[in-house]
């Protein structure tokens, strides 16, 4: 994967969207996850390559279908613990978005708008997850200064409290990040997209004696990814 300033910090929305395209001649699919104005994450088959350059169609209930030009910044293999629909990802980088797509962008940040009132980053990360009725080692798969997307299958429904514990680099006790559950993404509705079931979290609380290493944990995160 490639951590030299190529990904994006810009808001990104936690949507997927289906998405076509020809490659060398021949169809392909995937869909498009953490989307922005000038980009999105395309989960595939296909093995691309930094430098091309595809024309994507993207489809969603409730819209027409959108066509965007885009070029591969970054490509990395999914994570098999995961056991992901798609075995690739790549960074695709939109250079003129036209008004189609920045409507459907628009269209999603208003529905998101409270939840994304922050950036996150996409990071894989090993956490403990605890709520009501649920006790589970499992994965963060993005994460900023106010939320975090977690791996889960269990029912937890918005507005559930739940308790996240993370080990953060330098401390030797796991920090527990209280957070409310503020969307749900189920086993059904993930494959369906070909994403990972789980819930978006926004932090409501951080000890007092882990504040400032998590701040910096995320603060590191943003320059790590930050164009």
């Amino acid at each position: 994967m490639n951590h030299d300033g190529s990904r994006s910090g810009d808001l990104r929305l936690p949507v997927s969207f289906s998405v076509k395209y020809q490659i060398r001649g021949q169809p392909a699919t995937g869909v498009a996850v953490n989307v922005s104005p000038d980009g999105l994450c395309l989960r595939t088959d296909q093995q691309l390559k930094e430098g091309q350059v595809l024309v994507l169609n993207l489809s969603a209930p409730g819209y027409a279908e959108v066509e965007v030009q885009a070029h591969v910044r970054w490509v990395q293999e999914m994570s098999p613990m995961l056991q992901p629909t798609f075995p690739w990802e790549a960074g695709m980088r939109i250079e003129d978005p036209l008004p189609g797509y920045l409507e459907m962008f628009h269209r999603e940040n208003i529905r998101f708008v409270d939840y994304r009132d922050a950036p996150r980053y996409p990071h894989l990360m090993r956490v403990m997850l605890a709520g009501p009725g649920t006790w589970e080692t499992t994965f963060a798969l993005n994460i900023g200064r106010r939320g975090l997307f977690v791996r889960t299958e269990q029912d937890l429904d918005q507005g559930a409290l739940v308790e996240i514990r993370v080990h953060v680099p330098g401390l030797g006790d796991a920090i527990p990040i209280r957070a409310e559950v503020v969307h749900r993404m189920t086993r059904q509705q993930a494959k369906d997209v070909g994403a990972e079931p789980g819930i978006g979290v926004r932090v409501a609380t951080v000890p007092a004696w882990a504040r400032e290493a998590w701040q910096a944990y995320v603060a590191a995160l943003e320059e790590r990814y930050a164009v």
